[in-house]
């Protein structure tokens, strides 16, 4: 009687891509401090558009924020 395959055929995940993943996920908690009224949405789509290329990334989202700041004062006179 032959027995049943019971390995895992599911090919895991290089140690550079855990660590990619780790450094996305330590970029977005770093991101949420920097601008904690920025929608995390936007905050990941920005981050992924610039390939987690930091400064680029960062120059962006201040770009947005000063917008809705500017939406804002508009808005409020």
């Amino acid at each position: 009687m032959n027995k049943p395959d019971i390995t895992n055929n599911t090919p895991q995940p290089p140690a550079q891509q855990n660590a990619t993943q780790i450094e996305f996920n330590q970029a977005m908690e770093d991101f949420k401090t920097m601008f904690p009224t920025m929608e995390l949405d936007v905050i990941e789509t920005v981050l992924r558009a610039n390939k987690g290329a930091v400064d680029a990334t960062v120059d962006q989202l201040l770009a947005l924020t000063k917008d809705t700041e500017h939406e804002k004062l508009r808005s409020e006179q």
